[in-house]
């Protein structure tokens, strides 16, 4: 029996989705830090709101969707020379650099 590949695709942000996207970010680099460091202050954020609302607003932010369930964010920003990175993403962090 031939196994069926997940369909992964990254959706475009919506405005009304900008907050929870944030707050969801948040919460995965909390947890990268919990799970990393231990807890260290309850009242510490290991990312702030404005340094992800400034990375939407000077990127491209999508969420990540596999076969029609919400997996993760991502941030993209294309710079000069055509180079991509992926700035933030939640549950993975990737970084793409084409070749060539």
């Amino acid at each position: 029996m031939k196994k069926m590949k997940d369909t992964v695709k990254l959706i475009p942000l919506e405005d009304n989705d900008i907050e929870q996207f944030i707050l969801d970010n948040q919460d995965a680099f909390n947890y990268g830090a919990l799970v990393e460091f231990g807890r260290r202050d309850d009242h510490f954020e290991i990312i702030l709101h404005m340094t992800i609302e400034h990375l939407i607003y000077g990127g491209e932010a999508c969420r990540i969707m596999k076969d029609g369930k919400t997996v993760g964010g991502v941030i993209i920003k294309q710079e000069k020379k055509e180079r991509f990175t992926i700035k933030k993403s939640w549950k993975k962090e990737v970084s793409i650099y084409p070749s060539g």
